[in-house]
């Protein structure tokens, strides 16, 4: 009974996903497992009882701002395609919001639990170099987290910058 009662959550989360259109097998890239998949003028959800965190940016605008705050909360949760999309609608909300480009670029990376598809790192590239390209306008701390982001990426689309080494220590 205990095992059914902790699989129901887990089943009726995936079925949501699936049904949602956040998941399909054929988005799940290499090591990335949930992708989100690119719907045309699709609004990330402004999702409710993620937290207090806030991490303010410079944007003229508040939803922006909301969407930046919901997307490092999700990426702190290692959810990093529901952030990704959080982060693309702060992006659409003040296309000149430099941190919103770098929250993409940020969560489209590894992470502790999941290395980087090879494929990844050019789009990553791309977001970094844009968040570069607005970053006067942003604050001396936020210039300084673009500029570490920017170190990440390579433009060389063989390189693979931040993946996990293979394992040399001798049993």
């Amino acid at each position: 009974t205990l095992i059914r009662n902790m699989m129901i959550p887990f089943v009726v989360v995936a079925a949501g996903l699936f049904a949602s259109g956040l998941y399909s097998p054929a988005s799940a890239g290499a090591g990335h497992g949930l992708q989100p998949l690119a719907v045309a003028d699709q609004k990330a959800p402004r999702l409710q009882n993620l937290g207090r965190h806030t991490f303010p940016v410079t944007t003229a605008s508040p939803d922006a701002q909301r969407f930046i705050n919901q997307g490092l909360i999700l990426a702190y949760g290692f959810n990093h395609a529901e952030a990704a999309r959080s982060f693309g609608e702060a992006a659409r909300l003040d296309p000149g919001c430099a941190m919103a480009y770098w929250g993409m670029a940020l969560v489209g990376g590894p992470n502790i639990n999941m290395e980087m598809a090879a494929e990844a790192g050019p789009a990553a590239y791309k977001l970094v170099q844009r968040a570069m390209a607005l970053r006067k306008g942003a604050s001396e701390r936020e210039q300084a987290f673009i500029e570490a982001l920017s170190r990440r990426y390579s433009a060389e689309a063989h390189a693979r910058i931040w993946m996990r080494p293979p394992c040399t220590r001798k049993r």
